[in-house]
């Protein structure tokens, strides 16, 4: 009983002081831009990573804060930004109302060019950190699309 009382506490101090930043994310996503437009997206998207960076450095796990660092400086990079922005493209079905394209042989060469053309222009520790970056950008995308 009293623990549920201290969960409720807690998240309502956590709410109240955060309420801004999760403000600030629901605002963002209301104006999300789509998919047509490269530096539209890109603009939209910093801040939306900012905001989510700011949220993951609230929990103990580090793993998360590196990922959204990592995702920040992918957006920050010309270089990189375009490579992921090719990704997302390759992994776009117009045709099919919004699903994802299974990719296929042919294009397993260009996602690896992409890919280490990002890994190259953003250091980091660990190379699983650039591709849950590039996952988590995509990924937060293709939820927003839907």
């Amino acid at each position: 009983m009293f623990e549920r009382i201290k969960t409720i506490f807690t998240t309502l101090k956590y709410t109240w002081k955060y309420s801004d930043t999760i403000a600030s994310v629901l605002g963002h996503i209301t104006r999300f831009p789509g998919v047509d437009n490269s530096e539209k997206l890109r603009t939209w998207l910093r801040p939306v990573m900012l905001d989510l960076s700011e949220l993951t450095s609230l929990t103990k796990n580090t793993i998360d804060d590196a990922v959204t660092r990592a995702a920040i400086r992918i957006i920050d990079s010309n270089k990189s930004w375009d490579a992921v922005y090719a990704l997302l493209m390759l992994t776009q079905d117009s045709m099919s109302n919004g699903a994802v394209k299974i990719l296929t042989a042919e294009w397993h060469g260009d996602t690896f060019k992409s890919v280490h053309a990002i890994a190259e222009d953003v250091s980091t520790e660990n190379p699983a950190v650039i591709i849950a970056a590039i996952g988590l950008i995509i990924q937060l995308i293709q939820l927003l699309r839907k």
